[in-house]
């Protein structure tokens, strides 16, 4: 039996003290204009910069593309990094910076196990220390 294992990213929604979308071009002083980026493995991915490489497979292969800009049907924007591979083991951390001076950083540890013929996969992801799930609310 062949296993598809998804990869494994990040998801950012960033609101304002009132719950706007700090995302959404048609909110009143949204964050679109700051310099936000990721940092991770000093290296730098400035937000919707594709820094996809092209290959040609067909074998699903997770590609870190960086940070970039997504909208979801819910109509909410969100910021999502990565992709990490889902069949490896990672224990790893990013800082994303917001432009404005300030930051938040995340730590994640993804634990892959083949036992009894399938998949085990464990993951825990922090926010600035605290553990979280990998759909974060910024709040700025």
């Amino acid at each position: 039996m062949t296993w598809d294992i998804a990869p494994v990213y990040f998801t950012f929604n960033v609101q304002d003290a009132n719950g706007n979308d700090l995302l959404d071009p048609n909110t009143e002083n949204n964050i679109l204009d700051n310099d936000i980026k990721v940092v991770f493995e000093d290296k730098e991915y400035p937000k919707d910069v594709d820094m996809t490489p092209v290959e040609n497979t067909k074998f699903y292969m997770a590609v870190l593309k960086g940070l970039y800009t997504v909208k979801y049907d819910d109509d909410d924007y969100h910021l999502e990094f990565g992709q990490f591979m889902g069949s490896e083991d990672h224990d790893k951390s990013f800082v994303i910076h917001w432009g404005d001076g300030t930051h938040d950083e995340v730590s994640f540890v993804h634990d892959y196990k083949f036992r009894v013929n399938k998949p085990k996969i464990s993951t825990k992801i922090f926010l600035n220390g605290k553990e979280s799930n990998n759909r974060f609310v910024i709040v700025k």
